[in-house]
């Protein structure tokens, strides 16, 4: 008689078990990479307007000189993916951003020192 190798239900059933809690692994993972892709995309355009803040500053010769007026700098809505509103405070040039990635929604305040 020949004998018939395999697998049983149970050897079947802890791969198909590993290989589940593998992926989920790789998801969480996959996720957070992600949310941190976006949050150094909204950081980068904070920081241009941080740069159009900083040489406002200087070409004025103080911070508590500029305004929305002499920054040179517009956000619109539309041109960033995940950011609904930046704005720039007159006189203190405080930057505040505010995202709207399902992921990582709040809102990002910069000062100036």
């Amino acid at each position: 008689m020949h004998k018939i190798k395999g697998f049983t239900l149970i050897e079947v059933l802890i791969i198909v078990a590993i290989i589940g809690i593998l992926i989920l692994f790789a998801l969480v993972q996959y996720n957070r990479h992600m949310t941190k892709t976006k949050m150094l995309e909204v950081i980068g355009a904070a920081r241009i307007a941080q740069l159009a803040v900083t040489e406002a500053a200087i070409s004025e010769k103080d911070l508590t000189a500029v305004t929305a007026s002499n920054i040179g700098y517009q956000f619109s809505n539309n041109s960033h993916k995940y950011i609904s509103n930046l704005t720039i405070e007159d006189y203190t040039g405080v930057i505040t951003v505010t995202t709207n990635s399902p992921s990582a929604t709040g809102t990002l305040v910069l000062h100036q020192v």
